[in-house]
């Protein structure tokens, strides 16, 4: 939120007793720095602190297969050798310990404890949910969303080009295409200066494909290429020309930088799959029962299954794959059908406007926006993916309406009390992970999730036990108010104009309407411990399906090899 990062601004000064408003008043400082480009300002800076500098410490880490092994295997020698110098007492007394800790750890708090904690009443809690000011029209093809907030001279466009009619078997593709965009050479640019002016004159442009789900229905859902940007609106027609430059006049004809391109996302994946493992084992859970999540796997395990395969095969696929890249780009930006969710100052609406839709007016037709989507098949039922990490992530879930239920905040509250009571005793404290997550969607899909996890078995012996556990929870008012307080921080999470520009799209999309979210909200507000306790049969229905999927260790995967229909290596 941005009050609270105003706050950690203001203690940067305010701590060492300088002027805490300092870190405020930046127009001042950022008119010193572009004053001074026509300086030697920043060379200065470059040549005393990096290149003159001779306090410097050149650091090599070299990795050495086996000695994680190595050494735990020493540390259990040496235990075993110490057990060896116990007596019977001694050991006694190290169990008694460990139980005592165990049973600490499951301890409710004492009442009286609990009770000295402050705490809102829920009739505290403003009642009628914040809505969005959204002003849409029909324009030059696409639908337009516009809301008149105060940005201080910054444009937002946040882009949806229709792609639903795409042959799946592209789907890698394009995940590939989002990576690459912009740092090919352009009719206009060199990627170089491409890279150079976005820095220049824009806050940022992000490219991604996505699948945009429904209420209701896991499903259903259709596909959009989105672009985002932000500049300063004096800073448009820059922001076209660059935008320009990559949607329409790229060169896919450097099969050499197209290489070195597909070489970096490899390595990058290479390196950081264990730290994407939560993302990649929910999307890939998801895929298992909701056609919408199956989309978004495609960017996550499958998209690394494809880029080694294309590193494997590269010289002879690059023709291809330039071929693709190139046809693609053409599908992506097109003037059918599209959706752009836009704000700056009301007094510039008119000139965002035009140069918005001058923009797209030359644009292609496309012959797949607004087509149904083309169903593909799930890749499994439950997986494991293994790993050269030592934890894992556990993820479990289904498709709550495929079983007769339907969405209702008591589902909010419910994974606000699974993240703080059940899952954070059971898996966090006592279980070792660093955290553990349930989630409830509109569309029907429940997850539940650990993060960094040791304990796999027990893990998903937690989840299976959920539905009992719910079916015997006794909720006092006071818990109950207090679960409504920490659901109703997360819904009520203060929007920047960034996020209020995506949330509009997103809203339209998902078909959420401001009489469903108030619903929800009077849902949340009014939840009784009944509510609560009838959501186990939701959480039963769902896990009887076996739906799982689990990155991590491979011994931890072998020693629960009979929970999985498959294992895979990452």
């Amino acid at each position: 939120p941005k009050g609270l990062i105003f706050g950690l601004d203001i203690m940067d000064s305010w701590i060492y007793d300088t002027d805490p408003f300092q870190a405020m008043r930046y127009e001042k400082t950022l008119k010193e720095l572009r004053d001074a480009i026509p300086t030697r300002y920043y060379e200065s800076l470059i040549e005393t602190n990096l290149l003159d500098n001779t306090h410097r410490v050149i650091l090599t880490l070299a990795p050495e297969p086996g000695k994680e092994e190595r050494e735990q295997a020493a540390q259990a020698a040496a235990l075993a050798e110490y057990r060896k110098t116990l007596s019977d007492a001694e050991l006694e007394g190290f169990c008694e310990e460990c139980a005592e800790l165990h049973r600490r750890q499951g301890e409710p708090d004492a009442p009286e404890d609990l009770e000295s904690i402050p705490l809102l009443k829920r009739a505290d809690i403003r009642r009628k949910a914040e809505c969005l000011c959204v002003e849409e029209e029909q324009a030059g093809g696409g639908t337009l969303l516009y809301q008149a907030l105060p940005t201080n001279k910054i444009t937002y466009l946040d882009w949806y080009f229709d792609v639903s009619g795409l042959d799946p078997a592209l789907l890698p593709y394009c995940s590939l295409l989002s990576d690459v965009l912009g740092k090919f050479d352009t009719q206009e640019y060199s990627y170089a200066d491409l890279a150079k002016y976005t820095a220049m004159y824009t806050g940022g442009i992000d490219l991604d494909f996505v699948s945009m789900g429904e209420t209701g229905d896991c499903d259903k859902y259709s596909l959009y290429f989105v672009m985002k940007a932000k500049c300063l609106t004096a800073k448009l027609p820059e922001l076209f020309r660059i935008i320009r430059a990559f949607s329409v006049h790229t060169l896919f004809e450097d099969k050499g930088r197209l290489k070195e391109l597909i070489g970096q996302i490899k390595t990058d994946w290479d390196n950081n799959f264990f730290e994407r493992g939560q993302s990649v084992a929910l999307t890939r859970l998801g895929s298992y029962f909701s056609a919408c999540t199956r989309v978004t796997e495609q960017d996550y395990f499958s998209y690394y299954e494809f880029l080694k395969h294309l590193t494997e095969n590269l010289d002879a696929e690059l023709d291809h794959v330039l071929a693709v890249l190139k046809r693609l780009v053409g599908c992506f930006f097109n003037k059918t059908r599209y959706v752009l969710s836009y704000s700056c100052d009301a007094c510039d609406r008119a000139t965002v406007r035009a140069a918005a839709l001058e923009y797209a007016a030359g644009l292609p037709d496309s012959d797949i926006a607004g087509r149904p989507v083309v169903p593909f098949a799930a890749p499994g039922h439950n997986e494991a993916i293994a790993t050269a990490g030592k934890v894992q992530y556990v993820t479990a879930g289904g498709d709550f309406i495929r079983h007769g239920f339907h969405y209702t905040g008591a589902m909010l509250v419910l994974s606000t009390m699974l993240r703080y009571d059940y899952l954070w005793t059971k898996i966090r404290v006592q279980g070792g992970a660093y955290g553990a997550n349930a989630t409830f969607e509109r569309n029907g899909a429940m997850v539940l999730s650990t993060y960094r996890d040791p304990q796999l078995e027990n893990s998903l012996r937690t989840f299976a036990e959920l539905p009992a556990w719910l079916r015997g929870v006794q909720l006092s008012p006071r818990e109950m108010t207090k679960y409504v307080i920490g659901t109703m921080s997360g819904v009520d999470v203060p929007l920047t104009n960034s996020l209020k520009v995506s949330q509009a799209a997103i809203r339209r999309f998902w078909k959420v309407t401001d009489a469903m979210r108030q619903q929800t909200r009077e849902e949340i507000l009014d939840v009784t411990p009944e509510a609560i306790r009838a959501l186990a049969d939701v959480a039963e229905a769902v896990l009887k399906d076996r739906h799982i999927c689990v990155v991590g260790g491979q011994a931890a995967i072998d020693g629960a090899r009979g929970e999985f229909e498959a294992v895979l290596k990452a």
